[in-house]
């Protein structure tokens, strides 16, 4: 039976080796014309309290006052800059939240001059903040949309277990993001709705890592595996359709950047908490040949047995980026990492076991062979390979292509009496094109690009050892999903204060399936689409801007969900009816600063027409039993609010909150002799806020306590059944102290510390009332991070 599943792109995988081999030689070459350093400037860059300022940027300037070259100061705002020639220079360091400050320097042949700055803080200008989820690199305070931005410090702070993107993610407003298992990457992430009836992965949101999509071609994600959230930068969530920016099942985006290496540092973190919690991750960071190659690379290992029955799971991988400076107008950037993931997963409760026994397994979701109940365990790994190169074509035209192969691989993943095996592969590239050449008098950044993906899938099931059907082929299937789409973008400045945004994309996706058990081939199935976008932005100052928009979206079923047709004799054939649902959104909004703090707030009101639901009908005789297949029924209307801010009540004590409102209902919904009409969209909270209060110590002590209020909401169409509201309240500290040359952190971070029930990751719709993945009490990670 193995061999039905074979890995596709085999020509793609020599072709890139081949490309790997001429890098690798291309090094080799480059290493030996290195040039030599006649300095190297040192220094640390700090506040003016004395604290270091992580991660700010020290640049050489030409006679022009350009960046010639740039580094990145560490987490301890230390930096190391090696300079081909001696003489004169000027260096400037910046950072988010300080004035700029120049120094200038007279630096002899061999000597490694020390040089610290002093940056004073100021109120950030939305003009610092630059965004590229949308594709264009734009000042936030021209983007005319909902965009929020989660830094390296709230990603990486001490305390965090770093195993699941819902950490990260519970900070921003809009969206709702949840956890199955407690830590595991079983978590689901939801945006205005999108992706609310999800069990796994990703579906209707894109996520993307580098720019490398999460996504298959058909548009939908696996579990949220091979992320290592302890190497990740900054995310930036783009809140509300944006399909024009990226095609299908973009309801919104989870835009991710992984750390650029800088000065040789190195960072080991060793964890340990309940429930057989273990966790040990490395990194280390360098720079070669002149500061003009640059690298990051990283390992980790991750264990638990898990809070409930049958939920342990490991992780085991490695994630690099490269990144390579040929001239003042190239960059190119390499990634590749992996990932091994063992999982266990219990299934899911009713509601009186998960107040009684919330620690049990699901009896129903197992099988017995001799009186002994198997596992549901399944095991997986993802390579991810990408290579992006930008390069500045004049001085208002910049050009970027990038390329990805991530193959994917399912092992033997049980489900009652079977096993299931996928052989999965995601290829594709992107070329992009941004001119900032004005228009007349008119400020002008225009975007167009063109995006190829293609995924082949192959998916086999064979009965388990020891059951009735062992060895047995079940099913066997060969699907493809092939995506095009083509976008223009254009941001222009009516005046000043005045930004117009305008663009459209077209795409065309096609689905091919073939059923392996049955000899005739099914019909392909193509959706095309064109989706719209205009914006307006309007800068009432230089710390404070509102926008406007109107957007559509759009979301074509995925691989799996095509496979049945509504026809009495549609089992196994191609559903050829069923539409794409839409989502037409429009919305206000504003952001800035004021004083010390800084503030977010958007409403919207948005229409989801088109919505397809699962039926069931009956086989044909001589068949018996019914099959499911999809139809469009239903339509929701949405509308919101969602805010946040952030205060520094004082030089050490920041407090940060976020609210999201939700009025999320079925216009139309009739499915049979169903009519939820008017009912609740399930699975998403009328009400969901988030308050932390952060402290920063001038003397190494540091900490946080976090508050999560989560209001109730429907597990099913007919809003029969509930998620009961909870409440969590989270604690962390460290201790950050050097010792010679090295800073130790010792820390503790203490969850659930009320021990509240809750169940944050429902079944929504599930059978026979088992909607809940119970999640622990109160319970604890500590251990040491170590950076030199």
């Amino acid at each position: 039976m193995r061999s039905l599943v074979r890995r596709p792109g085999s020509s793609l995988l020599r072709t890139l080796v081949a490309i790997a081999c001429f890098a690798g030689t291309s090094a080799t070459s480059l290493s030996a014309q290195q040039s030599p350093v006649a300095a190297t400037v040192r220094g640390q860059v700090r506040s003016a309290t004395g604290a270091p300022v992580p991660r700010a940027t020290v640049e050489l300037l030409n006679a022009g006052g350009r960046a010639e070259r740039s580094v990145r100061a560490d987490d301890d705002g230390r930096y190391s800059l090696p300079l081909a020639a001696a003489g004169r220079i000027q260096l400037r360091a910046t950072s988010i939240g300080y004035l700029p400050s120049v120094m200038t320097v007279d630096v002899v042949n061999g000597t490694d001059p020390s040089v610290n700055f002093v940056l004073t803080a100021v109120p950030s200008t939305l003009a610092q903040m630059v965004i590229s989820a949308n594709r264009t690199g734009q000042e936030l305070a021209k983007v005319p949309a909902s965009v929020s931005l989660v830094s390296q410090e709230v990603i990486q702070g001490v305390g965090r277990r770093n195993t699941s993107i819902e950490e990260a993610l519970r900070t921003v407003p809009g969206l709702v993001v949840r956890d199955q298992l407690g830590g595991a990457s079983r978590a689901t992430i939801a945006i205005r709705g999108a992706g609310s009836s999800n069990s796994f992965g990703v579906r209707s949101i894109r996520l993307m890592i580098d720019g490398i999509p999460k996504n298959n071609a058909g548009g939908s994600g696996q579990d949220l595996a091979n992320l290592d959230m302890s190497s990740i930068s900054g995310i930036e969530v783009l809140r509300g359709p944006a399909s024009t920016l990226y095609g299908n099942q973009a309801g919104g985006v989870v835009s991710m950047t992984s750390e650029t290496g800088g000065p040789d540092r190195r960072q080991l973190q060793v964890l340990a908490g309940s429930f057989g919690f273990a966790r040990v991750h490395a990194k280390a960071t360098g720079e070669a040949f002149d500061g003009n190659v640059s690298y990051l690379v990283s390992a980790w290992r991750t264990q638990q047995d898990g809070y409930r029955d049958n939920s342990n799971f490991d992780q085991t991988g490695f994630s690099s980026k490269f990144v390579y400076r040929p001239d003042a107008k190239s960059t190119v950037t390499g990634v590749m990492s992996y990932d091994n993931l063992g999982q266990d997963v219990p299934g899911g409760l009713t509601i009186d076991e998960m107040r009684a026994t919330p620690r049990i397994a699901d009896s129903t979701s197992f099988t017995r062979v001799g009186g002994v109940r198997l596992n549901n365990f399944g095991r997986f790994d993802e390579f991810r390979f990408g290579l992006n190169v930008a390069r500045s074509l004049s001085e208002t035209e910049q050009i970027e292509t990038q390329i990805f192969y991530v193959p994917r691989a399912i092992h033997e993943a049980p489900a009652l009496t079977q096993f299931l095996q996928q052989s999965f592969l995601n290829r594709g590239i992107t070329m992009r094109l941004l001119s900032t050449r004005r228009l007349g008098s008119m400020g002008s950044r225009f975007t167009t690009g063109v995006d190829l993906h293609d995924t082949p899938i192959q998916t086999t099931t064979t009965g388990r050892p020891g059951t009735a059907a062992a060895g047995t082929a079940i099913s066997a299937f060969d699907e493809q999903a092939t995506s095009v789409g083509v976008y223009v973008l254009e941001e222009l400045e009516l005046g000043p204060a005045v930004t117009l945004t305008a663009g459209a994309r077209y795409d065309n996706i096609r689905f091919k399936q073939q059923n392996k058990m049955r000899a005739a081939q099914t019909e392909p199935r193509t959706f095309t689409r064109v989706t719209p976008k205009l914006g307006l932005t309007y800068r009432i100052s230089q710390t404070l801007s509102a926008y406007a928009n109107f957007s559509e979206s759009f979301e074509s079923p995925v691989i799996g969900q095509l496979r049945n047709s509504p026809r009495t004799d549609g089992e196994f054939v191609t559903n050829q009816v069923v539409k794409p649902l839409s989502i037409r959104t429009f919305e206000v909004g504003t952001r800035g600063v004021a004083g010390r703090g800084s503030f977010e707030l958007a409403v919207f009101s948005q229409r989801v027409s088109d919505q397809a639901v699962n039926v069931n009908f009956v086989r044909p005789a001589p068949a018996t039993g019914q099959f499911g297949a999809l139809v469009n029924a239903a339509e929701v209307k949405q509308q919101g609010i969602e805010a946040g801010a952030k205060y520094e009540l004082t030089g050490s004590l920041t407090l940060a909150g976020t609210y999201t409102y939700s009025d999320f209902t079925y216009a139309r919904y009739v499915a049979g002799a169903n009519n939820f009409g008017g009912n609740e969209l399930p699975g998403i909270p009328k009400h969901n806020g988030f308050l932390e209060l952060r402290y920063q110590g001038a003397r190494g002590l540091s900490g946080g306590i976090e508050v999560q209020s989560v209001g109730k909401f429907f597990l099913n169409d007919a809003n029969t059944a509930e998620n009961p509201a909870y409440r969590l309240v989270n604690l962390r500290a460290a201790w950050t102290r050097r010792v010679g040359r090295t800073d130790v952190a010792p820390f503790v971070a203490v969850n659930n510390l009320f021990s509240e029930k809750y169940s944050s990751q429902p079944q929504i719709n599930a059978g026979a009332g088992r909607f809940f993945n119970p999640l622990p009490g109160v319970n604890y990670v500590a251990g040491i991070r170590l950076n030199w």
